[in-house]
């Protein structure tokens, strides 16, 4: 799926300043805790869970992805490409370094991360590569791989609509009914089956 979908993440997130001596503030923190199911998406219908390592693809090769605020790219904080976007993988999450630049907006930035009015981190992603799965009756929708396309710096912890995921759990019910179909069919087949031989072994009887 080629569409672009918006996360925002609420539990196991880290945002902070980091200050040091004679280098630009920046602003870091974990934007992806891998493997923490979300909040209920899709009208509560699934929860879903990102697999350590599904941004490697991204993070491994010159592929631009940005840093901005609140999913606004005329908002732009950081670049990968000028390093100005620092991105690291860790088995417990997708670690972040924004420089922010010299500018209104990067001053204001910082302050509104030191205010707490900017908390929290949100993703962008397209072609996600997922699977489906039930785990104490509930459906969890697993992303295995997604190419990464921006990290953005958010003060609003709502999870946004979540229709390309809800479109794949349609598949997904399409796929499951029809093997509940498919298997109903073979036992019919199979009680049709020792039915006739019964049969037959009655008659030759």
């Amino acid at each position: 799926m080629d569409e672009l979908e918006q996360r925002t993440f609420v539990d196991g997130v880290e945002l902070r300043l980091l200050e040091e001596a004679e280098r630009p503030t920046r602003i870091v923190g974990m934007a992806v805790p891998y493997n923490t199911l979300s909040q209920p998406l899709g009208g509560g219908r699934f929860r879903e869970r990102i697999l350590p390592g599904a941004f490697a693809d991204s993070l491994g090769s010159g592929v631009e992805i940005r840093a901005d605020i609140e999913h606004d790219p005329k908002l732009k904080l950081g670049r990968k490409t000028r390093g100005t976007l620092v991105l690291r993988d860790e088995p417990q999450g997708l670690m972040v370094e924004i420089e922010p630049p010299n500018t209104t907006l990067g001053r204001d930035s910082i302050v509104e991360v030191r205010r707490g009015d900017l908390s929290g981190f949100s993703i962008a992603f397209r072609n996600a590569k997922d699977s489906w799965r039930k785990e104490n009756g509930e459906l969890i929708r697993e992303i295995h791989a997604a190419g990464l396309v921006a990290i953005t710096l958010t003060g609003n912890p709502a999870y946004p609509d979540a229709a390309v995921a809800l479109r794949s759990l349609d598949s997904y019910d399409t796929g499951e009914a029809s093997e509940r179909s498919s298997t109903m069919r073979l036992r019919l087949e199979l009680a049709e089956r020792r039915k006739k031989s019964l049969t037959e072994s009655v008659v030759g009887a």
